[in-house]
């Protein structure tokens, strides 16, 4: 952002870039249109899985290069010349952030006329937002967005709104509500621990990453500790022995992944390292937020029984808290000391490479009964 921003500019900026916080369809939008010959409408054009907002991209100084997030028409199926003002509110869930206003316009009988937000700070278009107010937004709120660069989390709703003139009346409202959850973070939980020193072992051969972040898409890479790896970094210069890019989750919050059957099986003995990277878009495009590296050795001998193993997938499986309802249901009964799968008897290590390829291949745990 340039310094001879004026925060009233900045505020501006802010908000408005905020319109494609979440997928399209899945807006809070309703539009009211309280005039029969004259009626508003609002488009997304397709940028509604940004997540973070930068407000340099509504730099009112260099207008060309602002990101179109959506657009909006009026229309006048009357048979007379209307004349008209179009405004634009956004508020939080508890304060209103801005209220504009444009100079009014005519729009002649059967005629449309659209804008996009890009126009809303364009001094040559009639939809310039010629008056605004932004002495609401409080200071608290202003200094935040002027430090991060960018508008905090929470829930935004936007109005457009029609006026006519003459009636001095409002005919025509079209409101939005959008959630911003601003992703920068990745948490890794398991397996592994810091580079250096001796590292903690994993005994599966499918091992189950696991990680937080509130984004929903990822990179994924696996590399192996080569003589001379001075620090995780450097491992992760290596060429991965498994690495999936550009996959979505689906979901917010704990991550996890499985590696799956046919990569490349781990070496007994071996050190690995994994990390993930969060792609987030952006209005400005996707960028890649990268998390810690965690590493581990991997050997078969390694501590962690295989009920523990086949109990922590399970808990993956499951819905959240169904385990624990499961194993408060099994305290104090006594285990016959084999499985069976449909009548036939398997090991606690079949049991476990069993789970691991279920879920590597998408299944899931849909329930689990005790007789």
């Amino acid at each position: 952002m340039k310094n001879e921003l004026q925060p009233a500019w900045v505020c501006l900026g802010m908000l408005l870039i905020l319109l494609t916080a979440i997928p399209a369809g899945a807006w809070g939008q309703s539009c009211s249109n309280d005039d029969p010959d004259v009626t508003l409408t609002f488009t997304d054009l397709g940028l509604g899985t940004v997540q973070i907002f930068y407000l340099s991209d509504f730099d009112p100084s260099d207008v060309s290069h602002h990101p179109l997030l959506f657009s909006f028409s009026v229309t006048n199926q009357g048979g007379a010349i209307r004349t008209l003002r179009l405004g634009f509110e956004v508020h939080s869930e508890s304060d209103q952030l801005l209220d504009g206003m444009t100079e009014s316009f005519p729009v002649a009988p059967s005629e449309t006329k659209t804008g996009t937000n890009q126009q809303l700070s364009d001094e040559t278009s009639e939809f310039e937002l010629d008056s605004f107010d932004i002495s609401s937004a409080g200071e608290e709120l202003e200094d935040t967005i002027l430090e991060i660069g960018y508008l905090p989390e929470g829930e935004y709703t936007f109005i457009l709104t029609l006026t006519d003139v003459a009636l001095a009346t409002e005919i025509s409202r079209c409101e939005f509500t959008i959630t911003v959850t601003n992703p920068r973070t990745i948490d890794l939980i398991f397996p592994g621990s810091w580079f250096g020193g001796d590292l903690p072992p994993e005994a599966s051969p499918l091992p189950q990453f696991q990680w937080q972040s509130r984004a929903s898409r990822f990179n994924f890479r696996l590399c192996p500790v080569l003589p001379g790896d001075a620090s995780g970094d450097e491992v992760m210069e290596n060429e991965p022995v498994y690495a999936s890019l550009d996959f979505a989750t689906g979901f917010v919050g704990t991550h996890t992944f499985l590696y799956p059957p046919s990569a490349e099986e781990l070496v007994d003995g071996q050190g690995y390292c994994w990390q993930v990277e969060a792609i987030v878009p952006t209005s400005s495009g996707d960028v890649l937020f990268y998390s810690d590296i965690l590493c581990f050795e991997f050997g078969t001998a390694a501590g962690g029984g295989s009920l523990d193993r086949i109990l922590n997938l399970l808990q993956l499986g499951l819905p959240p808290g169904r385990l624990a309802q499961i194993l408060e249901q099994l305290e104090g009964l006594e285990p016959t000391g084999y499985v069976t799968i449909d009548g036939i008897q398997v090991s606690l290590e079949d049991l476990e490479q069993l789970l691991e390829i279920l879920l590597a291949e998408g299944w899931e745990v849909g329930d689990v009964e005790i007789e």
